[in-house]
């Protein structure tokens, strides 16, 4: 999808609509694809801003959608998760108001699908990278007891080698 595209579906107002459908719980299949489009909509700057701006919870339900059952739903939002967790603000939040993160972190990081493990631990990555305070709380949490025992998997499981790199 090009930024012109994106910006028209701006324009026309149809990003409530689609964020309607991406609630919705008893349609797994409109979920998924609504998370898709928005996914793609990351890419248009204008919304990413408004995605990890300060008073919405666009930010903390992409983070809770990534530990979810459905393999579809999880890899769209692991794959924002790794995006939005390139803006060290959007960093901060996840750690200060998802109370629950490391409970999600270890979900993302044992996710049996390799894809969607992948991209949770890049975002992870990210949020190590970006600030020596997040980093240590990552550290502290047994999260990172998982992490080390991801690396030392190592060359055993080839199925998840991108994993084990990140």
């Amino acid at each position: 999808m090009s930024d012109s595209v994106r910006r028209r579906i701006l324009k026309e107002r149809a990003v409530p609509k689609i964020e309607e459908f991406w609630f919705m719980t008893e349609h797994e299949h409109l979920r998924a694809a609504a998370a898709e489009l928005l996914l793609n909509m990351l890419f248009l700057d204008e919304f990413f801003k408004d995605t990890v701006r300060k008073g919405t919870d666009k930010l903390k339900l992409w983070v809770l959608y990534a530990a979810e059952e459905s393999e579809r739903l999880s890899r769209c939002a692991t794959a924002a998760f790794a995006i939005l967790t390139e803006d060290v603000d959007a960093n901060r939040r996840i750690l200060d108001e998802i109370k629950s993160w490391p409970d999600i972190f270890k979900e993302i990081a044992m996710r049996e699908d390799p894809e969607s493990q992948r991209r949770g631990l890049m975002g992870i990555a990210n949020i190590m990278e970006s600030d020596e305070k997040l980093c240590a709380e990552i550290v502290a949490s047994e999260i990172f007891r998982v992490l080390v025992a991801i690396t030392k998997l190592g060359e055993k499981n080839e199925a998840r080698k991108g994993a084990t790199e990140q």
